[in-house]
């Protein structure tokens, strides 16, 4: 198999193994353990959301969006389960 050296390897988690915090916490714990990403499913990961449809709006992805660029994790995976 040929490797691309251009592709960073990055070391993720599911992020609700953590716990549940507020975007800001969650990120920043994530960042504490030395990962780089993270598969977040919102309603387990994300302190006070609960997923229904109506729940999910541009404003909120947008917060928890910068959370996570704040503190350089990359959101990799997105789980909605609704």
């Amino acid at each position: 198999m040929h490797q691309n050296s251009s592709i960073p390897f990055r070391l993720g988690i599911r992020a609700h193994d953590l716990g549940r915090f507020s975007a800001v916490e969650l990120a920043r714990r994530v960042r504490a353990e030395g990962m780089d990403c993270v598969q977040l499913a919102l309603g387990k990961a994300i302190e006070g959301m609960e997923m229904q449809v109506e729940t999910l709006n541009a404003e909120m992805a947008s917060e928890i969006r910068a959370a996570f660029d704040n503190y350089e994790v990359r959101i990799e995976v997105l789980g909605c389960y609704i």
